[in-house]
Formats: structure tokens, C-alpha cells, sequence
């Protein structure tokens, strides 16, 4: 009895300390319930890091193959741009070269046109002289006809006059006294026929000089004449020429100046587009420059996920471990109650 009243006297105790094993076990299963909880939140956020950090991860090596890409495409358009300076800088060569033979041509067609004027000019002057020499000479003509004629009727007057005065001279020859007279006045006639022949003659030569005058001043006139024909028809066939040629300059200048300003447009096209490459490259830079910042951040999140899970594992070992010792604590205290409150049952009939 006495040993049963100490063993009841120990329950109280052992109610109140199985009581506090029972809370303290409940405390530490949700210690560790909570612990699995955020060991498992824990995970999915690891394993979202993981993700996140791979999606960087191939987001910067895309970033990093698009600003490749858009370097080569950039040098490409580099290279492109330095062979439409040069194309350019030889288009504004033949265009300078054009120009300068266009001036050419048109210096050479003033100078032509300045001759052909000198040319029309000299035989237009020519012209009104031969024109003023025929008209001279028909003048000449008709003033020499005139005196022929008047020569002529004065010299038949003249002979008229000889004749008469030698029958007078031949009917005056008995009388000597008489035929001196007859025979001065015979001789003046004659005098005077023989000069009125000898000016016929003058006037035929100069005639005659007047008329090869005239026929020279014809033959260089026709010559002349020729001359301006053979000018004008060089200058004819020279401006056809020219226009002609003109033409195909003015085109090939136009043709030039079209590409020019094609190749300038293309050139300036070429610039934009490099300098929109060039502010692409320089936006993925930012962009990987920004990828690799947030990579790390995720890498160190990621690492400081990786150590609170290691802690956390550690404190949920630690809590299994003191779970387990408690529930093993609590099996030995219940067997140590058992086998001690048997006895006392045994021992009552």
C-alpha cells in the first residue's frame, strides 16, 4: 500500500510532465510541419531562380547574337558606304569632266559661229563691192558705148570732113595761094581724127582693164562664195555634230546626275541605317549589360536561396532529430510507467 500510494502520488507529476512532453511534441511538429511548408516554398522558389536564370541566361545570348549580327550588318553597311563614296566621288569625276567638255564644245561652236559671222560678213561685203564694180562697170559700158558711138560719128564726120577738104585741096591744086589754107585745115582734121581714134583705143583698153577687173573681182567673189558655202556646210555638219553629241552628253549628264543623286540618297540612306544599327547595338548592350546585372542579382538570390535551403534542411534534420528523440523520450517514459505501475496491480488481490 504504501508503495501504491507513492506510485499515486507520482502520477500528478507524471500527468503534468506528460502533458508538457505532449505540448512540446505538438510545438515541435509544427515546428516541423511549418519548416516542410517553407522548406517546400523554398524549393519552388529555387527552382523558379533556376528558370528565371536560365531564361537570362539564353535572353543574353540571344541579345548577344543580335548585337553580333547587327555588328557584321553594321561593318557590311560600313563597307558598303566607303564603295558609294568612291562610286560616288567617280560619277562626280565624269560629271566635272562632262561639264568641262560641254564648255569645251560650246567655246568651239561660239568660235565656229564667230568665223562663219566674220566669213558672212567679209562676203557680204564683198558682195556689194563686186555689186558696185557692175554696176561701175555697165555704167563704164555704157558711157564707153556712148563714146564709141559718138567717136564713131565723129570720125565718120571727120572723114567726111578729110574728104571734102582734099577734093577742095585736089580743085584748089592750080592755085598755090589758095591750097595752104585747105591744106592746115586738112591736116588739123587729120590731127584730130587720129586723136579721136587714139582716145577709141584708150577707152577700149580701159575698157577692156575694167572688164578683167570685174572678171577678177567675179572669179574671187565665186571664190568667196565657195569659201562661206564650204564653211557654212563644216558648220552645219559640225553643229549636227555637235547637237547630236550634245544630246548624248546631255544625257549622259542627266543619266550621271541621276545616279549621283541616287547614289546620294542611297548614301544617305546607308548612314541612317548604320547609325539606327549603331543606336540598336548600343540599346542590346544596354539590354545584355542589363541581362548580365539582373543574372547575377538572380545568381545571388539563387545562391542565397541555395544557403537558407541548406539551413533550412538543417533545422528540419535538427527538428526530426529532436522529434524523434522526444517521441523515444515519451516511448521510454510510458514503458517506465507501465513497468512500474505493474507490479502495484499484481500485487492488490
Amino acid at each position: 500500500l504504501v508503495e501504491l500510494s507513492r506510485q499515486a502520488a507520482k502520477v500528478p507529476a507524471l500527468a503534468a510532465e506528460l502533458e508538457q512532453t505532449q505540448e512540446e511534441l505538438k510545438e515541435v511538429q509544427g515546428l516541423l510541419r511549418d519548416t516542410q511548408a517553407a522548406f517546400k516554398l523554398l524549393m519552388e522558389t529555387v527552382r523558379e531562380k533556376e528558370a528565371a536564370a536560365e531564361e537570362l541566361e539564353g535572353q543574353a545570348d540571344g541579345l548577344r547574337g543580335a548585337a553580333e549580327a547587327l555588328r557584321r550588318t553594321c561593318g557590311e553597311l560600313e563597307g558598303a558606304l566607303q564603295e558609294k563614296e568612291a562610286e560616288l566621288g567617280c560619277l562626280q569625276h565624269e560629271l566635272r569632266a562632262g561639264q568641262e567638255e560641254a564648255a569645251g564644245w560650246q567655246r568651239r561652236c561660239r568660235q565656229l559661229q564667230g568665223e562663219a559671222d566674220g566669213r558672212e560678213l567679209e562676203l557680204a561685203r564683198r558682195d556689194l563691192r563686186a555689186k558696185e564694180v557692175e554696176d561701175a562697170l555697165h555704167a563704164l559700158g555704157s558711157r564707153a558705148a556712148e563714146e564709141a558711138a559718138a567717136a564713131a560719128s565723129e570720125r565718120q564726120g571727120l572723114e567726111g570732113a578729110v574728104k571734102t577738104l582734099e577734093a577742095r585741096l585736089a580743085q584748089a591744086s592750080p592755085g598755090r595761094r589758095q591750097s595752104a589754107p585747105a591744106r592746115m585745115d586738112l591736116a588739123r582734121t587729120r590731127d584730130e581724127l587720129s586723136g579721136a581714134e587714139q582716145a577709141q583705143v584708150t577707152a577700149r583698153a580701159e575698157l577692156e582693164a575694167s572688164q578683167q577687173h570685174c572678171t577678177q573681182l567675179r572669179a574671187q567673189l565665186n571664190e568667196e562664195q565657195l569659201r562661206a558655202s564650204k564653211l557654212r556646210g563644216e558648220l552645219a555638219s559640225l553643229s549636227g555634230s555637235h547637237i547630236k553629241d550634245q544630246k548624248e552628253k546631255s544625257g549622259l549628264l542627266a543619266d550621271t546626275l541621276a545616279r549621283l543623286q541616287a547614289e546620294e540618297a542611297a548614301k544617305l540612306s546607308a548612314q541612317q541605317e548604320a547609325r539606327a544599327i549603331r543606336r540598336r547595338v548600343e540599346e542590346l548592350e544596354g539590354s545584355l549589360a542589363d541581362a548580365a546585372a539582373a543574372q547575377a542579382r538572380s545568381q545571388e538570390a539563387y545562391e542565397g536561396s541555395q544557403a537558407a535551403l541548406e539551413s533550412m534542411r538543417k533545422k528540419l534534420e535538427a527538428y526530426k532529430r529532436e522529434n524523434k528523440s522526444l517521441l523515444s523520450s515519451y516511448d521510454q517514459w510510458l514503458k517506465s510507467v507501465v513497468a512500474t505501475r505493474q507490479p502495484v496491480v499484481g500485487a492488490s488481490p
